[in-house]
């Protein structure tokens, strides 16, 4: 007996399924009957089947069994396990519980309120009375009819069970079997038909469940239920018996009273059976390790047969028991022993070795008389001839009752041992298919997919073991082995270079010290300074001997990871099992034949596991035992060194599915860091895994986060698989719960428990690594705002076989796991905190890091403390005491935490996490109930842990305000992983999360501040035209409209608020957004306050110009009656002249040359209208007149210098050699002979000056722009010579329009000039005397064309901030002098341009007293410079660099003032259209009303025009916000110019953007907006035409309504009414003056109103093509030449942001606000780029910079010089004491992005040459960048 039990492979005992066969003695007379004959008619047969129908309808199961999609794990996780209102309810509720590992979910089905419905449902009135006493019930003598009809129609528990298994899925079955294993409830093995279906025999269901149990020998054996051999007792019953058979088998497997085979005394045990009859249960018994006293000594596999075994339902299934069993107990009363028959049909269905026994039972009312008795005595002479032994029969009576359950157990006992003894061989549940095909019955595992799934799975499997079992995982999966942890290695020490070295600094400072002390006192400062600066400057070389550069350790490390992925590669393209056997069985999408291949594969490999594990674990244990015994040091060194062998063998050795998944993520890798060096087939056999595997994990399959044994995380593959899952869930929000603790304190199974998952300890070893499982939020909890939980699994800290990095590998992984938590349980085995003391100190020094992430941010990680293996009533009574030694125990170590990490203010642990003492810590008692392996799951345990869980997803998740996605959770754990590895967790982990939120931001509060700006504009718009059709008290006007104005923005800024706040209060990233709430609101105050002072100042601009013009219509006003009068005379001069009428065209040639004649008579402007130069150059002679000779001498620098270096960046645009010249102290491009153009230049502008010096009168102004060309030309010949150009006729046009510039400066030197007047020709160019402006467009017609070209660059060099301040030369000191005075001036000069900038902005036309203000403003800012006082040069110096800055505007200014006050000018833009008109209509003889509406319609028009022009820029800008996505915020701007860059890939364009920022965002800016508004497109007018269109319909649609609405009555005064009121209805959207429609009307006679109305209305529709036209023609440069505020500027403002650049790199400041820094928000950039891009050179070998500023930042050593340093060594990590405003976080490990490195590679040649410098010394990782890395790296 004992040896076959050695053969057992046996499980842990699940308790499920119990017998319900007793209940047969109350069951009605249909189901006696139905046992009783095996005859069953068709009537019975199909009621049994409507009865089996209606169960599966009032369970809601009967979708599931009519379909092939059956319930999968996520479809039970999404249910509630509180909802059991009803019976569909059921189902979910016994799955839930049993994923819970609840057994008591299996019995406790029916709910109160599942019975009150029932009971209604049956209308079934319940007593009186809640409790009727049963001797009442007795002695009444009445009986309840209806009591019987309430326990058929409840449900049954093994009736559910089976359904419920029937419906799942084959995957969830196996789940469920697991779990039932492990409750020790009883498995369904064979289930009989049900429905329409096959009996069904279970094994595929089984093969995931394990059993460990200890064999005979005392080894411990741990396999798959379905493999050992182990003997099988059955038992079953033939007809009624007294004593239930399942509570019998019970007290056989245990002596507890644990339901494993459900009986009539469990929950709900009466109720009616209806599916569960003739179905097999199977459960395991294994006797514990120490066997004295007990009963059986064997393993055992039970099976129990459910109904009774004589009838014909149970059939197939007695005889698959009778022919797989070691053992059959029968079970039969006396009252039927007389057919000798039924054991009969038992024997005969035996197989050869079956043993029978036997056991008789009685009623309780049988009495033993002599029939009886005589009757037991022929049975057993029966038995006896049937070679069934007299110690096979039992009896459960004696001759005065029936025996005691113990004296009965133990006989049986007694009988089976004896039995099994005399057995040599029995079978495994796998060998029962061949019985169960012989019987017809289906196997669930011969499923065609299923059976190929095996079939490759095998053939893998055999591959694997062909060569040995030793090494499994280097042999069979090499990518993950020696190449893949060798490479982590390499990859930590990229980012922490904790072995690279600068041997030689200690000599250097060694050199130091001795020079030191040999100087004398005198030299000791000067020899000090000199000695510092060549030991920085050494310091920053990188090829100095014996001191090792950053980049080039960071490219031999970078280059030897290369090669381990070369050779990842090289082995992935290999014949392999991973690309050869297992990629090529997995399809996208994931098919169920693929997941039956999964789980094959990791069954088999288990089983490989399970087998070779064992004996290299004894072999470790053997090593041990030998160290610890020898005492010899020499030969216990050789045994540690075996031991070490014999250790890394066994990991080896150990091989899951999780390695294969492992695989497949380190070929992803490989491919992914080699780019196109893998073959065509491998990159489309790998491009497809990150979607399956995201499938997978949406199927509930973990992913690996961190690989168990190189202790890295393969980031390319995570993010890609997150990408994925992105992908499919959308933004659906994400709480992540993770868990730490001890190894083997049992997190995996907390986590199993709690949510039903299926985290697997792995065959014979913990959890190595950290893995993620996926599942839905559950509708129980639909209330919160979280879609998903994501479940992070860890192995455990304190692992033995770390050894010495041990607490390194502890703190990383404590880190990671609070890190990525939303909420960290804590787990904590036992009570004794002390034990846990070093793993507290990790989760400590973890939160304390999270704190110093989250300090402005009030968001704290949560904790719960979980202490396991501690009995409910022991922590009930010490629970108090228990939490104050927790307490304690946290303080301490966050004490001696905050001072290891420098923060000595956390003292207590409650500053580091919002922590809870009653509610935050758990007591949950032990696992098993009582001893294993028979003891079952406590259900206390699972109480205790939804507990936790309910307070986790009620109370913790509802508090959480930070929602992750998916997205955002891979970004999330790459700043993780950085930080780890970085040894920098708290900025990487900010950086990425604030970035997100702060971005969130801005875009929001870009919408809101554009709103409240756009409805500001829109308000100005419409009162821009009440001004103009204002003729009196406009000052009143004026006055009110700014009270209207502050009204109305004022409800806007209200608005603008509410939509902020609600911002703040509902976005999911409310907590990380509130620390820049205030600076937000500031924000929205002061644009708020712009707004309103830009639209009153617009307001008061247009008042101003409407008053000129009122002033201008009473002076015109007899002009225009003369004119009229003129044009009507005219008419009928030409009229009378000829017969032939003359076509419109004609009339317009003869009417403008009248007109023309006309317009002498009309003066043109005012006399005081001077130039702009002047006034400038009078104001400052004025206020400079004591300094009037250093005035001239310092305006003629700046003028010379001005067009100087016009000529060079006109001379550098058309060259076609394009090289560098440095040292001009101004930012253009020249050449390498710098001399020679130099020298050019300098004497073109000498000859200019000579050529203007030495006019005389007698020589005129034409004859010295001649000379002036000439010299112009002769120059460029010399140029010529040395260069080469292209276009050479446009740079000679740009060379004459410079040098007629400064000529025209040193002319009006000599004599006064009056300016051109600007409308016969253009002015190309500010500032040029109109004689050089005819000479220039005589000798080059294309000048126009060329600066419309070059205005831009022009422009920008005019507008230039670039003041060149020197501190020495430029100021004074009152007394010691500051340290950081140039910082000082450097922002008041900044201040200063905007404060002139924005004054330039607000005023009308152009006054002396602006000069004054901006003179005022340069004295205002010395006053604001304590300490200092600037030099007379210095002010007069800015003073005219000022002016210059400001003149383009002024003169813009000023030329629209002067058009406003040219009377003419006003006269012909406003008359010559209604004139025109009338003129026509006298010609043509119009009636009166046609010839009205003629004139109206044109006057009209215009102001239709003037609207539409007015709202033009606004609109545009909204239009081009919404649907340009490149110019939507600054982050997304500059992402798109990055990319633009790279597509053109031309050095010019990035060298524009490196060196003139600004002009770079300007320019593509304005191709954005230019390509959506201007680009021609195919059969369509341009975006801008379509909007003008609209704009133009609309609003001439609006005025047509306003023409025909209402039509007064016909009289003398009609008219002019009609007049008024239509003028009154379109004032608001039309700037239409009353009286110039009534002077218009004047001498026309309206006979019909209502024909006058109805031609205004036509005309004017028609009129409506015109105006489109004309919109039509519009381009680019008209829209800017109209709009001071234009799209662009408006646009512009949105998305340029902070324009800073970093000091040291250039790259820019990601901030989206200008002038930030005021308000004390420092410059920050997302990524610096090397210091090559910011002109930074090695001080020795002049080489550019490969470095990052972001590591130098962190150097102590490193150090730079510029001219802000005066050229002394400054350390680079003291950079604030230069550039406060600016925040660089130093980090070693920080390296340049992608795109800059392959910037580098690329145009390293062109880029030197510009700079003048010696090529920089590239690493040679970086040339394998490839353009798509570039691109993919941009992030901003």
């Amino acid at each position: 007996m004992e040896k076959a039990l050695e053969n057992n492979g046996a499980l842990e005992v699940c308790k499920e399924n119990a017998d319900n066969s007793e209940s047969s003695m109350k069951v009605n007379d249909e189901e006696t009957s139905y046992e009783k004959f095996e005859n069953i008619s068709l009537t019975k047969d199909n009621q049994t089947l409507k009865r089996e129908e209606e169960l599966f309808s009032k369970l809601g199961l009967t979708k599931y069994m009519e379909r092939n999609d059956k319930i999968s794990l996520q479809e039970v996780m999404s249910k509630s396990l509180k909802k059991r209102n009803s019976m569909n309810d059921i189902p979910w509720y016994v799955f839930l519980k049993m994923l819970m590992i609840d057994y008591r979910g299996r019995d406790e089905i029916i709910s109160a309120e599942i019975e009150s419905s029932f009971s209604t449902d049956q209308n079934i009135q319940k007593p009186e009375k809640d409790f009727i006493d049963d001797f009442e019930e007795i002695f009444s003598g009445k009986v309840e009819d209806d009591s019987p009809k309430t326990l058929f129609s409840l449900p049954h528990p093994m009736d559910v069970l089976v359904a419920i298994i029937l419906c799942s899925s084959d995957f969830l079955r196996q789940i469920l079997c697991e779990k039932l294993f492990m409750c020790k409830l009883s498995i369904p093995l064979v289930i009989p038909p049900v429905l329409r279906e096959e009996s069904v025999f279970l094994l595929w269901s089984l093969r995931s469940t394990v059993a460990k149990f200890t064999l005979p020998g005392g080894s411990l054996c741990e396999t798959s239920v379905v493999d050992p051999h182990i003997p099988i007792v059955s038992c079953l019953r033939l007809g009624e018996i007294s004593r239930s058979k399942s509570k019998f088998l019970n007290e056989i497997l245990n002596d507890q009273s644990h339901p494993t085979f459900f009986h009539r005394d469990c929950s709900n045990g009466i109720n009616t059976r209806i599916l569960s009859d003739g179905t097999i249960e199977i459960a395991w018994y294994f006797p514990p390790e120490k066997t004295e006293n007990i009963d059986l000594s064997n393993n055992l596999a039970l099976l129990n047969l459910r109904g009774d075994g004589k009838s014909a339902k149970t059939a197939k299934s007695v005889e698959f028991l009778c022919k797989i069993s070691s053992i059959v107990l029968v079970m039969i009363d006396v009252s039927d022993i007389g057919n000798s028959d039924n054991i009969d049909s038992i024997r005969t269905k035996l197989s050869q070795d079956t043993k029978l026994i036997v056991l008789l039972t009685k009623q309780p009312t049988t009495k033993l008389d002599e029939t009886i008795t005589e009757r037991i005595k022929k049975f057993v002479e029966s038995l006896k001839c049937k070679d069934i032994q007299r110690e096979n029969i039992i009896f459960d009576f004696n001759i005065r009752s029936e025996k005691n359950i113990k004296h009965l157990k133990n006989e049986i006992n007694n009988v089976i041992n004896k039995n099994l003894a005399e057995r040599t061989k029995e079978i495994s549940l796998e060998d029962c298919i061949e019985v169960a095909n012989s019987l017809e019955i289906r196997v669930d595992e011969n499923t065609p997919e299923c059976s190929k799934s095996k079939k490759l799975a095998l053939s893998v499997v055999k591959e694997i073991c062909k060569s040995g079992m030793n090494n499994l995982k280097a042999k069979n999966l090499p990518l993950q082995c020696r190449p893949w942890q060798e490479w982590a290695k390499l990859n930590t020490e990229k980012h922490r270079q904790e072995n690279r070295g600068n041997q030689n600094m200690g000599s250097f400072w060694d050199r130091f010290s001795n020079e030191m002390r040999k100087l004398g006192q005198e030299l000791l400062l000067e020899k000090t300074n000199m000695l510092c600066g060549t030991l920085l400057n050494n310091l920053s070389e990188p090829i100095s001997e014996g001191n090792q550069n950053m980049d080039s350790f960071l490219d031999k490390i970078s280059n030897e990871m290369r090669k381990l992925r070369q050779e990842q590669l090289l082995l992935l393209e290999k014949p392999n099992i991973l690309c050869g056997r297992l990629l090529n069985n997995l399809s996208e999408p994931i098919s169920e034949e693929n997941l039956y291949f999964l789980q094959w594969m990791k069954l088999l490999l288990d089983k490989i596991s399970r087998q070779t594990l064992p004996g290299l674990q004894k072999k470790c244990s053997k090593k041990w035992n030998e160290i610890h015994q020898c005492e010899d040091v020499t030969k216990q060194r050789d045994l540690r060194v075996e031991l070490d062998t014999s250790e890394r063998e066994l990991a080896e050795s150990y091989l899951g599915l999780e390695h294969f998944m492992r695989e497949i993520a380190q070929a992803y890798e490989s491919v992914r860091y080699t780019g196109k060096e893998a073959s065509d087939e491998t990159l489309k056999l790998i491009q497809c895994l990150p979607s399956m595997m995201a499938e997978l994990m949406l199927l509930g399959y973990p992913l690996e986060i961190m690989d168990g044994d190189a202790a890295h995380i393969p980031m390319k593959w995570v993010q890609a698989v997150l990408a994925q899952v992105s992908k499919r869930i959308g933004n659906k929000k994400i709480f992540v719960v993770s868990v730490l603790g001890i190894q083997s304190s049992g997190k995996s199974t907390l986590l199993n428990a709690m949510f039903g998952l299926q985290f697997a300890v792995a065959a014979g070893r913990c959890t190595r690594g950290v893995f993620a499982q996926l599942l839905p939020v559950s509708s129980e909890y639909s209330g919160t705002s979280y879609d998903y939980i994501l479940v992070v699994d860890t192995e455990g800290l304190r692992a033995a076989e770390l050894g010495k990095e041990k607490i390194h590998h502890d703190n990383k992984i404590a880190t990671l796991v609070i890190g990525l938590g939303d909420i960290t349980m804590v787990n904590v085995k036992g009570e004794n905190v002390s034990e846990m003391e070093d793993v507290l100190e990790i989760v400590v020094h973890a939160l304390m890091k999270m704190s110093l992430v989250n300090k402005n941010l009030k968001l704290q990680p949560s904790c719960l403390f979980i202490h396991q293996n501690v009995s409910a009533q022991d922590a009930s009574q010490k629970l108090r005491i228990g939490q104050q030694k927790l307490i304690e125990t946290l303080d301490k170590v966050t004490k001696a935490a905050g001072k290891q990490e420098d923060n000595p203010q956390y003292t207590k642990f409650k500053q580091l996490i919002d922590f809870d003492i009653n509610k935050d810590i758990w007591y949950i008692p032990d696992l098993w109930k009582g001893d294993p392996p028979m003891a079952p799951v406590n259900p206390g345990y699972s109480e205790n842990v939804d507990g936790v869980k309910q307070r986790l997803m009620t109370d913790i998740m509802q508090k959480r305000s930070l929602h992750l996605t998916a997205d955002k959770f891979s970004a999330r754990l790459k700043d993780l992983c950085h930080g780890i590895l970085d040894q920098n967790f708290v900025f990487s982990f900010k950086n990425s999360l604030e970035m997100d939120a702060y971005n969130s931001l801005e875009r929001e509060l870009s919408d809101i501040l554009w709103s409240m700006k756009s409805t500001g504009m829109e308000w100005f718009n419409s009162k821009r035209n009440l001004i103009g059709n204002s003729d009196d008290k406009l000052a009143k006007l004026c006055h009110d409209l700014e009270s209207e104005c502050r009204k109305h923005i004022d409800n806007a800024f209200q608005e603008a608020e509410k939509k902020l706040d609600d911002f703040f209060t509902t976005n999911e990233d409310r907590s990380i957004l509130e620390q820049w709430r205030a600076n937000s609101s500031l924000r929205l105050k002061t644009s708020y306050s712009d707004i309103i002072n830009s639209v009153i100042g617009n307001v008061k601009c247009e008042t101003e110009k409407r008053k000129i013009q009122v002033q201008q219509k009473k002076v015109m006003k007899t002009y225009i009656n003369t004119t009229m009068k003129d044009a009507q005379k005219l008419a009928e001069e030409l009229r009378q002249e000829g017969q032939k009428k003359l076509s419109e065209e004609e009339l317009e040639l003869k009417f403008r040359e009248k007109w023309n004649e006309w317009m002498k008579d009309v003066p043109q402007k005012e006399t005081e209208d001077l130039s702009v130069v002047e006034k400038i150059s009078g104001t400052l002679e004025r206020h400079f007149k004591h300094d009037f000779a250093l005035l001239k001498r310092l305006q003629e620098e700046r003028c010379q210098e001005t067009a100087r270096d016009n000529c060079v960046n006109a001379v550098e645009r058309y060259s076609a050699d394009r090289i560098y010249l440095s040292g001009l102290g101004f930012k253009h491009i020249l050449y390498k002979d710098r001399e020679i153009v130099l020298k050019f230049i300098n004497r073109m502008m000498e000859n200019v000056k000579g050529i203007m010096s030495e006019m005389h009168e007698e020589m005129n102004q034409e004859q010295c722009a001649q000379k002036v060309l000439g010299c112009n030309y002769e120059t460029l010949q010399k140029l010529n010579e040395v260069l080469r150009f292209n276009y050479v006729h446009e740079l000679q046009t740009c060379l004459a329009i410079f040098s007629f510039q400064y000529a025209s400066y040193s002319y009006s030197r000599i004599s006064i000039f009056e300016p051109g007047q600007g409308n016969d020709q253009e002015e190309v160019a500010y500032g040029i005397l109109p004689v050089f402006e005819q000479a220039l467009l005589k000798r080059f017609p294309q000048a126009k064309d060329v600066m419309r070209k070059f205005k831009p660059e022009l422009m920008q060099q005019t507008r230039s901030k670039n003041f060149i301040f020197d501190v020495e030369k430029h100021t004074q000191m009152t007394e010691g002098k500051p340290s950081n005075v140039k910082e000082q001036v450097q922002k008041l000069l900044d201040n200063l341009f905007d404060e002139v900038e924005s004054y330039t902005d607000k005023v009308y036309g152009f006054q002396e007293l602006y000069i004054e203000e901006i003179i005022h403003k340069i004295t205002a800012m010395e006053s604001e410079c304590n300490g200092v006082n600037f030099t007379k040069t210095f002010k007069i110096q800015l003073a005219i660099y000022l002016c210059q800055f400001s003149l383009p505007k002024f003169c813009e200014k000023q030329k629209r003032f002067v058009q406003d006050k040219d009377q003419r000018f006003v006269y012909e833009r406003d008359n010559y259209g209604p004139c025109f008109e009338r003129f026509k209509n006298f010609y043509f003889k119009f009636i009166n009303e046609q010839a009205l509406a003629n004139v109206l319609s044109e006057r009209v028009g215009k102001g239709i025009e003037n609207a539409v022009n007015m709202d033009m820029a606004r609109a545009l800008a909204k239009d081009v916000k919404s649907n340009v996505s490149q110019l939507q915020l600054k982050p997304v701007f500059l992402k798109s110019v990055l990319h633009q860059l790279l597509e053109v890939d031309e050095f010019e364009e990035f060298y524009l953007y490196l060196t003139d920022y600004c002009a770079s965002l300007e320019k593509w800016l304005c191709y954005y907006i230019d390509e959506y508004l201007f680009a021609e497109q195919t059969n369509a007018p341009n975006r801008y035409t379509q909007i003008a269109s609209q704009k133009v319909e609309s609003l001439v649609s609006e005025v047509c309504k306003e023409i025909v609405s209402q039509i007064p009555g016909n009289n003398e005064n009609s008219l002019p009414l009609w007049i008024k009121d239509f003028q009154s209805r379109v004032k608001v959207k039309l700037a239409l003056p009353e009286d110039d429609l009534l002077s218009l009307s004047e001498g026309y006679e309206i006979v019909s109103l209502e024909t006058f109305s109805e031609h205004f209305s036509n005309k004017l529709l028609e009129h409506q093509n015109k105006i489109k036209e004309i919109f039509s023609t519009h381009t680019a440069d008209d829209h800017k030449d109209a709009h001071e505020d234009n799209v662009y500027k408006l646009i512009g403002i949105e998305v340029k942001g902070c324009t800073e650049r970093c000091p040291f790199c250039s790259a820019p400041c990601s901030r989206n606000t200008p002038g930030h820094e005021k308000g004390g928000v420092h410059h920050i950039a997302v990524e610096h780029y090397p210091l090559a891009c910011g002109r930074y050179v090695h001080f020795l070998t002049k080489k550019l910079v490969t470095e990052n500023c972001t590591a130098l930042v962190d150097s102590y050593f490193c150090s730079f010089t510029n001219d802000e340093t005066g050229f002394w060594g400054s350390r680079y990590a003291s950079y604030k004491n230069l550039y406060p405003d600016w925040d660089i976080h130093g980090d070693a490990s920080a390296d340049a992005t992608p795109y800059w490195k392959w910037f580098l590679v690329k145009y390293e040649a062109e880029l030197a040459n510009r700079f003048n410098t010696a090529r920089p010394s590239i690493p040679s990782s970086w040339t394998r960048i490839t353009k798509e890395d570039a691109e993919n790296s941009i992030v901003l």
